[in-house]
């Protein structure tokens, strides 16, 4: 009994801690062995988890004001606050974004009438899918020039989407918009 144990220590000793040079040889195998599996199967859990990214073009035509909101002046400066707008999607190059979207829109701006905008959005029902998200911008009031970035999350259909969207609008006139859909799967 005592001679098994002394070649399953020396075995151990062999395998784990080097050894000969032919149980290295084995070590190395069976740690390249489990190295390979362990990539294998990280690889396949990537795969399996991988998000779908769509990316998008859109023009953004800003309609009319439905609530005028708050204006107040501070110090020759214009504070606005809870401005409601409606804003309208069009000619996107994904359909789910096609659409009128409720547009909350407040801002700083300081005597040269530029500065950081906010708000929030909510889109009309597109389809089956709905758009909630929030924006963030600088802008140029005097030149009607700026550009924002807005995140958003879908509900109905659209439940466990993602928008990303970046705009820029260059002077009176719609504004160009670039983003992506991210679906992670998770609906």
């Amino acid at each position: 009994m005592e001679a098994i144990r002394k070649d399953i220590r020396c075995l151990f000793r062999h395998c784990c801690f080097g050894g000969t040079p032919h149980m290295k040889l084995f070590s190395n195998y069976r740690r390249f062995a489990l190295v390979a599996i362990v990539c294998l199967l990280v690889t396949a859990g990537l795969i399996a988890g991988r998000a779908i990214v769509t990316p998008f073009t859109v023009t953004e035509i800003m309609g009319d004001t439905l609530e005028p909101g708050t204006y107040t002046f501070p110090d020759g400066n214009m504070h606005m606050r809870d401005v409601v707008k409606e804003c309208v999607w069009t000619g996107a190059t994904d359909s789910r974004l096609n659409g009128t979207s409720r547009v909350v829109e407040n801002g700083n701006f300081g005597k040269d009438m530029t500065g950081p905008m906010w708000g929030t959005f909510r889109s009309a029902k597109r389809g089956s899918g709905t758009w909630d998200g929030v924006w963030a911008g600088y802008f140029n009031l005097a030149q009607v020039t700026g550009e924002y970035d807005g995140t958003g999350h879908g509900g109905g259909d659209y439940e466990g989407l993602q928008l990303k969207v970046h705009c820029v609008y260059t002077g009176p006139g719609p504004a160009a918009c670039t983003g992506r859909i991210l679906d992670t799967g998770s609906h």
